[in-house]
């Protein structure tokens, strides 16, 4: 093989290697969330980007249907409620202290979940009981 012809197949070799290097590194900006704080409420956390972070901080547990998770991030400092798959006739809420709740139904054929809020705010997840009683809420504690 001759120099000129080495020389191309590295250069080809180099360009390859920088545009897959490339096209699997995120750009940062992509990576930073949507919202933080006050303006992430009333926001979806999916397309916020506030979920890549999130952790359940605390467990509405249901015993007879879909329980609803509290879940927080800390890059957007915001919380919402999220809920296992089940029956839409459950009904779980992020509950705001001195603020109107973000209700919503569970559904089967995937995890809902509710707007967020922003973590200045006092808030907890709630699944609406099943005591036949309409607003019978069970809830964590507050955060």
């Amino acid at each position: 093989m001759n120099l000129s012809r080495l020389a191309g197949a590295l250069t080809g070799l180099s360009l390859s290697t920088l545009f897959l290097l490339g096209a699997t590194a995120a750009p940062a900006s992509a990576a930073a969330p949507g919202c933080t704080g006050n303006s992430c409420t009333g926001k979806n956390p999916h397309t916020q980007r506030c979920d890549r972070d999130a952790k359940t901080i605390a467990i509405a547990h249901n015993p007879e249907g879909p329980s609803a998770y509290l879940r927080y991030s800390a890059a957007c400092t915001a919380a919402w409620v999220i809920s296992d798959k089940g029956d839409g006739a459950w009904r779980f809420k992020l509950d705001i202290k001195r603020g109107k709740p973000y209700v919503e139904q569970a559904s089967p054929n995937y995890n809902a979940y509710t707007a967020m809020v922003s973590a200045h705010k006092a808030y907890r997840a709630c699944y609406e009981a099943a005591t036949g009683r309409s607003n019978d809420w069970e809830c964590t504690g507050w955060h």
